[in-house]
């Protein structure tokens, strides 16, 4: 087989030079990056999963750049006070590309605390007015903006 790392430059150069091609003359709005990524990914994916490419862990950093990809767009689209969920959105979009790649091993205490993540994050997100609370809130708003 050809070396796997050439496989995804290739891919990934070709998708990102017939997007720019397609988003030129389209009206669609997207990251032509994020789609070719992504793109290659899924498509390795699915060769994966049928046996034709076996290397798991390129596919997971492909992946991973995905969900950063992904991390970024809703810090950018969403308003301040959503970005309370930076942390379980992150967290839900790792577990989400480990599932994909049928890594499928205790899952309740994974999701158990996915969860517990998202509730406390949200609790926070509604009282977040209040007198006790309200630094503790902008100071997890305020993590990534202003280091």
């Amino acid at each position: 087989m050809t070396n796997p790392v050439l496989i995804i430059i290739v891919a990934i150069v070709a998708l990102f030079v017939l997007l720019l091609f397609v988003k030129q003359f389209s009206r669609w709005k997207f990251c032509v990056l994020c789609v070719s990524v992504s793109a290659t990914w899924l498509g390795l994916l699915g060769a994966y999963w049928l046996g034709l490419f076996p290397y798991r862990e390129l596919i997971a950093v492909l992946m991973g750049q995905s969900v950063v990809g992904l991390y970024y767009l809703a810090e950018k689209r969403l308003p301040a006070d959503w970005q309370i969920w930076r942390l379980p959105f992150l967290l839900s979009l790792t577990v989400l590309a480990y599932a994909a790649l049928g890594l499928v091993r205790l899952w309740f205490w994974p999701l158990a605390v996915l969860a517990a993540v998202w509730l406390l994050t949200t609790g926070l997100y509604y009282y977040r007015d209040s007198t006790r609370l309200r630094q503790t809130f902008e100071r997890i708003v305020a993590c990534c903006r202003d280091w």
